[in-house]
């Protein structure tokens, strides 16, 4: 078999997410900055292992929302995940990177899955502006915990710690 052959058969160009019974086409591959972004995360965040486990997903996670009216079992790949060491069946806090593809799905639909499942903090990353958002579940729901630039210090809660935006979108946000 050449490369072509298998390219055109057997290469994916989509993972889907199932969200309240939506089906949401995701990109496989993600663009050049988000992953050095989602690297810039990671290696922010890497300070808290040993407290907590901070994943990057590559892979599914299925998660159970019991809402009467919508269907209860989500599976989505988070960019990061926080598990608490006792808690590995949701996560304590997420960091979804934002880009057109991925606007509605983590905007609408997996806000409101994180928020059913009562999500201690989700993050919206975007790169193109080089802010993050950050919502706080409290009093049965998400309140919004601020709106942060690369100039800014991010408080995650979950972890313990501070994260310097100017370190995770490098020169992203300098110009705009």
């Amino acid at each position: 078999m050449k490369y072509k052959e298998f390219a055109e058969k057997y290469r994916l160009e989509a993972r889907y997410e199932f969200i309240f019974g939506e089906v949401v086409k995701a990109p496989l591959f993600q663009d050049k900055t988000h992953q050095q972004v989602l690297l810039a995360l990671a290696c922010g965040l890497k300070g808290a292992r040993g407290k907590k486990d901070v994943l990057i997903y590559p892979f599914e996670l299925k998660l159970f929302c019991p809402l009467k009216e919508k269907e209860s079992i989500g599976l989505v790949y988070p960019d990061i995940a926080i598990f608490g060491k006792e808690n590995t069946h949701k996560p304590e806090a997420v960091f979804e990177i934002v880009n057109k593809s991925s606007a509605y799905a983590d905007k609408r639909l997996k806000f409101e899955l994180y928020e059913c499942l009562k999500v201690g903090e989700y993050f919206l990353v975007e790169p193109e502006y080089a802010i993050i958002e950050k919502f706080v579940y409290k009093d049965g729901g998400f309140a919004f915990g601020g709106f942060y630039s690369y100039k800014d210090v991010l408080p995650v809660d979950t972890l313990g710690l501070n994260l310097e935006l100017k370190e995770v979108f490098g020169g992203f946000g300098e110009t705009g």
